[in-house]
């Protein structure tokens, strides 16, 4: 051990001692991160190397997006921001990092977001734990369900454009954020447990608003912080006490608001109200979730439903009042509405989808940084290699702007959607990639279609899987359809592209469908019609899909999956370099029992035996 006299430092002034001390750890954080430094290829501003202090200082004064969009600008479409930090936006590594049930997954930082240690549906990092919650909250929030909310929805609303007419009568303006805060925290209460917070009715903002909107300024003192906010629940830290005293508020809230929830389920326990939280109750009750989980969940649910929503509503209004000719052809096509119109005629407004839809474009409720961890084994980004446990971020601020795909990106042109392009769609993300998007409101590309197939070697009597070694997985090959692409042609091509087999569509009858036959020539109508009898037994089969499913995401979109009945050799090599670049796939071919053995998702599993059974293999 060593043994060092501290008669040696007497004398020495405390201020030189604590400069040499802070000289000390400078030195050997730059020999520590000289030896460690795996990102050094990364382009960016040299101080990144070494601290990401710049980038958060942008961060506290609310301009972290622009900063990095200015970066971007300058670097290119991978810049680093501090030694452990790279901003992405390149749009393939784009989607590998946001790739649904892909490995990269959010980094601790939204635990320090959040300010809790208990798991929620927004911050865990556990993907099997965040999939458990989304069946419990995702069937909940599906437009099926969402109907029956229709008209407390509406009479919210209709209370809102009142509150907003009666400021402007009195005062001659009105604080818009105020209104769309409280409508949509009003809205969430009511579909959340049963019953409304009444904001509307108080007309002034309590404390849980003030604390809301202070806590959205705050969040760089959270993430930047985390020791400091954990230390001011037992210290009085002045400016991290009040946040944690904000937090508390906010998380009681919450509890009073569950708590209501749980009295009405006593009263009415055969039949109680329904609500998006009812499954997530059940979930307390069978004890797969602890009540301090629910608490969190709905904690979080409030803020991230509230808050967002009502960002983007005060967005729409700004530029349809700073718009005035993009504000006269909207109220031209509403008022093409009957006099008792629907959500679903709502949505059916082209325009009003084109409104929205380049308001999110230009005004995301979540325009900054979305960080993801890289996994262990490393992960190869625009060309890049980067170690596991970095943190990768993309923003949807940089790629909205991109003029290579969005012309003059800084205009309000909802035109622009009227047929947008591939490039537009992929490059549009206002609330992040991947079944882990951000639970708020519908973002108006109500469908996308994806295509699979369940491919059947007969003779071998196996069926083709796709393994994503990355996370252990076996699933039934599927991908989205381009646009202008059939179906059919979409699932044999997303086959071949993730396995490297080439697939023919099955043609069968093993399965009734309603489709209709294709016409037949006259004569053979004729023939048939004199004879009681179909000339040609072909025309009953039929490539139909064998089955179609629907996931529902957190922001309200629908996946279609249409799956088809296909035929494969399993006997032949696959072919090489068919995939996109860091899918990584590998694809083998099981038995019956095999395959259903080691398939990781049940609905895989009901697909391939329904196949196997239809064929009767």
């Amino acid at each position: 051990m060593l043994d060092i006299s501290l008669e040696v430092f007497s004398g020495v002034p405390g201020s030189i001692l604590l400069a040499g001390g802070l000289l000390g750890c400078l030195l050997i954080q730059f020999l520590y991160l000289r030896q460690t430094d795996h990102l050094s290829a990364i382009p960016g501003p040299w101080l990144s190397k070494w601290t990401g202090a710049v980038t958060t200082y942008y961060w506290f004064i609310g301009e972290r997006a622009q900063y990095v969009d200015s970066l971007h600008k300058r670097y290119g479409p991978i810049v680093r921001v501090s030694p452990t930090e790279v901003e992405i936006n390149d749009i393939t590594a784009i989607k590998q990092i946001h790739k649904v049930g892909g490995p990269f997954m959010k980094s601790d930082w939204y635990y320090t977001l959040t300010s809790t240690a208990v798991q929620t549906m927004f911050n865990t990092t556990n993907a099997v734990y965040h999939s458990r919650l989304r069946k419990l909250l995702s069937s909940p929030i599906s437009d099926a369900n969402l109907k029956q909310y229709e008209g407390a929805v509406t009479d919210r609303v209709l209370l809102a454009v009142r509150r907003v007419a009666e400021e402007l009568e009195s005062r001659g303006v009105a604080d818009i954020y105020k209104w769309m805060t409280f409508l949509t925290t009003d809205i969430i209460g009511e579909l959340s447990f049963g019953q409304s917070f009444q904001m509307l009715e108080r007309r002034e903002k309590n404390q849980y608003v003030k604390d809301l909107e202070a806590l959205v300024s705050q969040q760089p003192l959270l993430t930047t912080f985390p020791f400091l906010i954990s230390a001011a629940r037992y210290l009085n830290l002045g400016v991290f006490r009040r946040v944690v005293e904000r937090v508390i508020r906010i998380n009681a809230y919450a509890a009073e608001s569950v708590q209501r929830y749980q009295d009405h389920l006593a009263l009415h326990p055969t039949n109680p109200k329904p609500t998006l939280f009812t499954k997530v109750f059940g979930a307390e009750k069978d004890n797969s979730l602890t009540h301090q989980e629910v608490v969190s969940n709905a904690q979080g649910y409030i803020i991230a439903g509230s808050d967002t929503t009502a960002i983007t509503l005060t967005y729409l209004i700004y530029c349809l009042c700073k718009h005035p000719k993009v504000l006269e052809k909207l109220v031209r096509e509403v008022q093409s509405l009957p006099d008792n119109f629907t959500d679903k005629e709502c949505r059916e407004l082209p325009f009003m989808d084109q409104v929205m839809t380049e308001t999110m474009r230009l005004y995301p409720a979540v325009p900054t940084a979305l960080p993801r961890t890289v996994p262990a084994g490393g992960a190869v980004l625009g060309g890049y290699r980067f170690p596991g446990g970095i943190t990768v971020s993309t923003q949807a601020y940089s790629m909205h702007r991109n003029p290579e795909v969005f012309e003059s990106p800084e205009s309000f042109d909802p035109s622009r959607w009227e047929n947008p392009s591939k490039e537009m769609r992929e490059w549009f993300m206002p609330f992040g990639g991947g079944s882990r998007s951000k639970a708020s409101i519908h973002t108006f590309f109500d469908d996308f279609q994806t295509c699979g197939t369940i491919c059947i070697d007969p003779v071998q009597k196996s069926v083709l899987l796709v393994n994503y070694p990355a996370k252990n997985e076996y699933f039934l090959p599927k991908g989205r359809k381009n646009r202008g692409e059939t179906l059919e042609s979409a699932a044999a091509r997303e086959t071949y592209e993730e396995t490297g087999y080439p697939c023919q569509l099955l043609h069968h009858n093993s399965l009734p469908t309603k489709a209709p036959l294709v016409p037949s020539s006259r004569d053979d109508t004729q023939e048939e019609h004199s004879t009681g009898q179909i000339k040609n037994s072909e025309r009953e089969l039929h490539t139909e899909p064998f089955a179609v499913q629907q996931w529902v995401y957190q922001d309200g979109t629908r996946k279609l999956i249409f799956w088809f009945l296909a035929v494969g050799n399993s006997m032949q090599l696959p072919h090489e370099n068919t995939q996109d670049e860091g899918e990584n796939f590998e694809a083998f071919w099981f038995d019956r029992d095999s395959s259903l053995a080691i398939a990781t998702y049940d609905d895989d599993r009901a697909l391939i035996e329904r196949a196997f059974d239809a064929l009767k293999i």
